[in-house]
């Protein structure tokens, strides 16, 4: 009796098992061949969604049971599903709504939706005062002037008595998103966006997926939204990856400086919103790989950034922008930024400290913005090159009264770097001052550079001094104080300018003269190229170590002479001792380059002439004609302009 039982249970356990799997198949293949149609459900929905007081009323064309494959549940999805208003007209449109039904609400006779999920819809937020945000769901336009705020409209779900209160999820699927806001001038257009809005108990949640349509594939941003329960504002972190910073210029008008930067962003922005979309707080943490700036009026050459790292708070009241960090990369140039920057009307005004590692000085002129310190630039760039500066410190205080134009103006600059194997020249009529090793300050009219080494020719810089003063303006001028240790015929060969000639012109020729010098020169003179000569002021202060100068004055060979030397516009000066055609003599020698002194000039011999030098230099003197033998001589010779 028992075995007879047990195989009757398992025979109809068998027919049972075999009918569901029959019907299971049955149902998969109907299902696979498209929706079936359960339009027997559609006015119980609409009761469903239209259960609490609301001065909308939705309405359903068609209700379908759909498969949409392995990944997902079976479906319930209302066709072409509006909204209307009191007056009948309609203000949102669906292609498609998803719906999720409560069990536990089923189970005790009540048809309640968990779950709404919007299918392919198109929406545009249109915004055209602060407090007034219009959202047209499809390709109907929304009339109303006031705010539609889809978290209040979640809380008032949540507190009220209907089915609705069992709603916890809404879904946008695949959205077609336009924005457009008149008050900060946000554009936005993507085809694909995601939104998932979920309900808890003291807290609302969203979340935002949109690809970026850009070149660089995988360009996306994901918005993850918070609204606590009677909260006056939202919190809204985004995560971006490789998002273009030129789409800020599409975006709004503000950002249209940024067209030219093509630096894919990633990282996150910590937002606080308030209830109508106004930026209230931020925070950010960026970065970027493989980034460039095309050519533009700020880097005519345009930018290659290896890559960057950006991060820093924002604060609207008032409107300040807090860089607390942003690194850029620039190859073998490094760039460290850290500053505040204020919204003043349609520009902003900037303070902060940049530090710059190093940067070769044959580029620099691509690094350094035409309109950043233009006057300094330019003699920088023309007149400093080869070799590199390093570490690069600046303070500074900029504005840029209109962003369009972005013309810099400075309030303040000051700063710091070293120079490095450097050349400078200091004038196109002068040789250049090459392997500089030097420190420099600058402000925003002024630089100073400090030289530790380096060589004029091949004469040795032992130190030196050059000031530019009054830059930017009509009366900017350069002034040089250098101490050289060389070869006197070197030393002559720079005295002996085309611009001034100072010794060519008594007879002295740079290329014959031999010995040692240390000299002192100054140059004070306009910073330009066309130079007057009636402009430099020069002075220049020698030593000179065992001179022999062949053409002088004197028309005698002078050797083995120690001689103090000055020379500057007004005249020269020599005075010590040399061997005079085997003679030792102190000489006394000065030029007065002014016809404001009778004498153009003055010569003082004194020591034991022998014969041979008495005739040549005191032949003109009777008295010498009657004496025989060496003899000690002090005599001044003086020569009028006359001759």
């Amino acid at each position: 009796m028992v075995r007879r039982l047990t195989r009757i249970f398992w025979e109809v356990t068998g027919i049972i098992a075999l009918g569901a799997i029959l019907f299971t198949g049955i149902a998969t293949w109907r299902l696979s061949q498209g929706p079936v149609s359960i339009n027997f459900l559609t006015s119980h929905i609409e009761s469903a969604l239209n259960g609490f007081k609301s001065p909308f009323k939705v309405k359903v064309k068609e209700t379908n049971l759909i498969w949409a494959g392995w990944g997902r549940n079976l479906d319930i999805r209302l066709i072409d599903a509006s909204i209307a208003g009191d007056n009948g007209d309609v203000v949102a449109k669906s292609p498609e709504i998803s719906i999720e039904f409560s069990l536990s609400a089923l189970i005790s006779g009540t048809l309640a939706p968990t779950k709404l999920e919007l299918i392919r819809p198109t929406i545009s937020l249109f915004r055209n005062h602060p407090d007034n945000l219009i959202i047209s769901l499809g390709r109907e336009k929304n009339l109303s002037t006031e705010i539609f705020d889809i978290f209040a409209a979640m809380n008032a779900i949540k507190k009220n008595n209907s089915n609705l209160k069992y709603l916890r999820q809404i879904n946008v699927v695949r959205a077609n998103l336009k924005i457009d806001d008149k008050v900060s001038g946000f554009n936005w257009y993507s085809p694909k966006v995601d939104f998932i809005f979920l309900q808890e108990v003291e807290e609302i949640k969203a979340t935002l997926f949109s690809e970026v349509q850009t070149e660089k594939t995988g360009s996306h941003i994901i918005a993850q939204v918070s609204l606590k329960s009677e909260a006056e504002a939202f919190e809204t972190r985004f995560n971006l990856k490789n998002f273009p910073v030129k789409k800020l210029a599409e975006l709004s008008k503000k950002f249209k400086f940024l067209q030219n930067v093509n630096l894919p962003l990633t990282g996150e922005i910590d937002t606080k919103f308030s209830l109508i979309g106004r930026v209230l707080e931020l925070k950010f943490n960026l970065s970027s790989n493989n980034g460039f700036i095309k050519p533009d009026k700020f880097w005519p050459r345009g930018l290659d950034i290896s890559n960057m790292e950006l991060s820093g708070t924002f604060d609207s009241t008032p409107k300040s922008l807090e860089i607390k960090k942003l690194n850029v990369n620039l190859f073998d140039t490094k760039v460290r930024l850290s500053g505040t920057v204020i919204e003043l009307d349609q520009g902003i005004s900037s303070a902060g400290r940049v530090r710059i590692n190093s940067i070769g000085l044959a580029k620099l002129r691509h690094y350094w913005p035409p309109r950043l310190a233009t006057a300094a630039r330019n003699w920088v760039t023309s007149n400093i090159y080869n070799g590199k500066i390093k570490g690069i410190e600046s303070l500074f205080s900029i504005r840029i009264p209109d962003l369009d134009d972005l013309k810099i103006v400075f309030d303040s600059l000051s700063g710091k770097f070293l120079i490095e194997n450097a050349t400078i020249r200091f004038h196109k009529s002068y040789p250049s001052l090459k392997k500089v090793n030097a420190t420099a300050v600058f402000s925003k009219d002024q630089f100073i550079a400090k030289i530790s080494s380096g060589f004029f020719t091949n004469i040795r810089v032992m130190s030196g001094k050059v000031n530019l003063k009054n830059l930017g303006s009509k009366n900017d001028n350069i002034n040089i104080d250098t101490t050289l240790s060389g070869p006197l015929k070197s030393a002559f060969f720079i005295l002996d300018n085309k611009h001034f000639k100072f010794l060519s012109r008594f007879g002295l020729k740079s290329e014959s003269v031999k010995g040692w010098t240390r000299t002192n020169l100054k140059f004070s003179f306009p910073i330009t190229d066309k130079l007057d000569v009636q402009r430099i002021r020069f002075s220049s202060n020698s030593r000179v170590i065992n001179a022999s100068l062949p053409n002088n004055p004197l028309k005698e060979p002078i050797q083995a002479g120690n001689f103090d030397l000055n020379i500057d516009k007004k005249g020269l000066n020599l005075v010590g001792n040399a061997s005079v055609d085997s003679s030792e003599i102190k000489i006394s020698w000065k030029e007065n380059f002014s016809k404001k002194n009778l004498n153009k000039r003055q010569i003082r011999l004194s020591g034991k002439f022998h014969e041979r030098l008495q005739k040549r230099i005191l032949n003109n003197i009777p008295i010498f004609s009657y004496i025989t033998g060496p003899m000690k001589v002090d005599i001044s010779l003086a020569e009028n302009w006359s001759g």
